[in-house]
């Protein structure tokens, strides 16, 4: 009889033990969900007040700007060569002896600023154009305003207008590939095969409607081996071909690109996909140089 309420008295104990080693586990998960539910308020706290900041600092900013709005257009000049860059602003104070000039940043080579004064239209309205040279389409273009006003002189950020090639009249906003296919032969040559090609651009509808000589092409070692004509998709801004095909050897360069002119007369050569063929096969190449490549007729 003894002996029975002994082992009845350990399993009380081991079964208060059980219970004791639950709760306590129960109780560190809840303590560490708490000391998360903190960290994650804490850091809602400091999201907001850098948010609240940042607003304010905008705010800040908006309200000590001299330039109240101002926008942009953008053409290319057949003549000059260049991409006209068109802006008009508005200023909430001017006086009759404000000046302002639009000066645009060049961050590519060596760097560069170009500037044009602006023709008051009244009413505190400003107006000019930049011609930028169509020569180097990287880099990023940073403008901004110079107002003098009497004696004074004021510079504004107007901040990034992107690289020239997101500014021109026709831009390639999507590309496809199907393929590539390499055929190998024993004696170190092959064939060379995509299965289609697809092209989507975008731009001025102006631009768009006058797009022509939508073409398709395969480059082997920087030259043209074949080409075929782009069909219009579903929408008229999206091109596609059928079978582009080679004969190749080790160390052969392809590169698939897509072409076409625009209203101005300038033709561009959109960047597709470029391969080398190697021993043991293909490898992608990235683009050597900067596209699109543009010429004039």
């Amino acid at each position: 009889m003894e002996k029975k309420k002994r082992d009845w008295v350990k399993i009380g104990t081991l079964v208060l033990c059980v219970v004791l080693l639950a709760l306590n586990l129960r109780q560190g998960r809840r303590i560490d969900e708490l000391e998360q539910d903190v960290w994650n308020a804490q850091n809602s706290v400091m999201d907001n007040i850098r948010s609240m900041e940042s607003s304010l600092y905008r705010r800040f900013q908006k309200a000590d700007a001299l330039v109240l709005d101002w926008d942009y257009t953008t053409s290319v000049d057949r003549e000059t060569r260049c991409l006209r860059l068109e802006v008009s602003l508005a200023l909430k104070e001017w006086g009759e002896d404000t000046a302002v000039g639009l000066v645009c940043s060049h961050f590519w080579g060596n760097g560069g600023e170009g500037s044009v004064p602006l023709t008051s239209k009244g009413n505190g309205n400003f107006a000019g154009t930049l011609e930028i040279p169509l020569t180097e389409l990287s880099g990023e273009l940073i403008l901004d305003m110079v107002i003098q006003n009497g004696g004074g002189s004021r510079r504004e950020d107007l901040g990034s207008l992107g690289q020239v090639s997101e500014l021109l009249p026709v831009r390639c906003y999507g590309t496809g590939i199907g393929g590539p296919v390499y055929e190998k032969d024993a004696n170190q040559s092959g064939r060379f095969t995509l299965f289609e090609c697809w092209a989507a651009l975008e731009g001025e509808a102006l631009a768009l409607d006058k797009v022509t000589g939508q073409t398709f092409r395969l480059l082997k070692n920087g030259k043209a081996v074949m080409e075929l004509p782009g069909k219009t998709e579903d929408r008229l801004d999206e091109y596609s071909c059928g079978e582009l095909s080679t004969e190749v050897q080790t160390g052969d360069k392809l590169t698939a690109a897509f072409l076409c002119k625009d209203g101005y007369g300038l033709n561009y050569e959109f960047f597709l996909r470029e391969w080398t063929v190697e021993e043991g096969g293909l490898s992608e190449n990235a683009p050597e140089q900067d596209y699109p490549r543009l010429t004039w007729d």
